[in-house]
C-alpha cells in the first residue's frame, strides 16, 4: 500500500504539482513542501489551533463516474475532538492539470466528535496521540486511534454512493488493542500511519513517530482485514530520522495516502512550532511484485523490482 508517506492531503491550502517524467533508476519525486506553513486550523464550531492527529484515505471510485472520494479526519489539540470531511477527485481534470485545487473539491468539516463516541471499552477520555485510516479489501477501512499511548483498531464498512456521498458503519465490530511496545524508540507516540503504496498484491506500510524519529515496517496482506490488524507476517522495524523535514518543533501528526490506480501520493505533517506542511507527488504506479519488469521502478538498478526498491522510495519521501 504505499509508500510510506506521511500524508494527508492537506488541509485547506493550495497545492502545486509539476509534471514529472520518471526515468529508470531515479526517484519519481519532484514536488517541494510548502514554504509558508499553515499556522492554525479553524473548525466550524470555532475551535482553532493545531491538530494532534490527522488521517486521510482514498476510498475509491464513484459508481459510473470518473471521480474518486477521499476521507480526511483531524483531531484538534485544543479540545481533543475529531472533525471529518470528504474530498471529491475529478480524474478528468486531474490527468490534465497539476493544480490540486482544480481537481479536488472538499466538503465542509463536520463535528466535533468526542472520544467517548467511539465506544472503545473503558476509554471515555484521554489524550489523542494519533489516528489512522487504512483501506483494506471488501470496501472496508481499519480505524486506528492511539489514546494515552495505547492503540485501538477496528474494521469499518463503507459504501460509496452514486451521489459521491459515503455511508460508514462499524457494524458493532469490536475494538482490538494494538501495541507498539515491541517496536524501537522511547517516549510517547507522536504520529501513526498505516497505509499502502503498492496496490493489488503489494505491501502495506505501518509507520509511527517517537522522539521525532520515523519507524516503519512492511506487512503483506492476505486479503483479510483482521490479518492487517494483527500484523501477521510483518517485517522488522526500520528507522528514518525526520531531520530532513522542514519546519521547527516536534512532530504533532503525519499522514499520507495514495490514489489507487493513479500516480499521486499526498503527504502532510504538522510541527509544534512552525505549523503544517504538505506536498503532492507524482510517482510511478507501483505494484509489488511487479507482473513484468519495469525499469522505471528499479530504483537500485539491480535488474528486478522488489521490496528493496520500495525501501528506497520510502526514504525519498522523507527527503526535503
Amino acid at each position: 500500500m504505499k509508500t510510506l508517506s506521511v500524508i494527508i492531503i492537506i488541509l485547506v491550502a493550495i497545492i502545486f504539482m509539476l509534471p514529472c517524467k520518471v526515468l529508470a533508476g531515479t526517484i519519481p519525486i519532484n514536488n517541494s513542501w510548502n514554504t509558508d506553513p499553515i499556522l492554525s486550523l479553524t473548525m466550524p464550531d470555532g475551535t482553532t489551533g493545531k491538530p494532534s492527529a490527522q488521517a486521510e484515505v482514498y476510498l475509491g471510485k464513484v459508481p459510473d463516474q470518473n471521480k474518486g472520494v477521499i476521507l480526511q479526519t483531524i483531531a484538534m489539540q485544543s479540545n481533543n475532538k475529531f472533525y471529518s470531511r470528504y474530498g471529491i477527485v475529478d480524474f478528468d481534470i486531474a490527468t490534465t492539470s497539476s493544480d490540486r485545487t482544480k481537481w479536488t473539491t472538499w466538503s465542509k468539516f463536520t463535528g466535533p466528535i468526542s472520544l467517548d463516541a467511539f465506544s472503545i471499552p473503558n476509554v471515555t477520555s484521554g489524550t489523542v496521540n494519533a489516528y489512522a485510516l487504512t483501506l483494506v479489501p471488501q470496501n472496508q477501512i481499519i480505524q486506528t486511534v492511539f489514546v494515552d499511548n495505547v492503540g485501538y483498531a477496528r474494521i469499518v464498512d463503507f459504501t460509496i454512493r452514486a451521489d459521491s456521498s459515503v455511508y460508514l458503519t462499524s457494524g458493532n465490530r469490536q475494538w482490538h488493542k494494538i501495541s507498539l511496545s515491541g517496536g524501537p524508540g522511547t517516549g510517547t507516540i507522536q504520529a501513526y500511519d498505516y497505509n499502502y503504496y503498492a496496490h493489488d498484491d503489494g505491501f502495506y506500510v505501518e509507520t509511527y513517530v517517537k522522539n521525532n524519529i520515523f519507524y516503519y515496517r512492511f506487512i503483506r496482506p492476505n486479503n483479510q482485514a483482521l490479518n492487517l490488524i494483527s500484523k501477521q507476517g510483518a517485517t522488522s522495524w526500520k528507522s528514518l530520522p525526520a531531520k530532513t523535514l522542514p519546519g521547527s518543533g516536534d512532530i504533532l501528526s503525519y499522514s499520507y495516502y495514495v490514489i489507487n490506480g493513479y500516480t499521486y501520493v499526498s503527504q502532510a505533517f504538522w510541527k509544534s512550532t512552525s505549523g503544517g506542511y504538505f506536498r503532492d507527488l507524482r510517482a510511478s504506479n507501483i505494484r509489488y511484485p511487479e507482473p513484468t519488469y519495469n525499469p522505471d521502478l528499479d530504483y537500485n538498478n539491480d535488474g528486478k523490482v522488489d521490496i528493496l526498491d520500495l525501501i528506497i522510495l520510502i526514504k525519498a519521501l522523507f527527503s526535503s
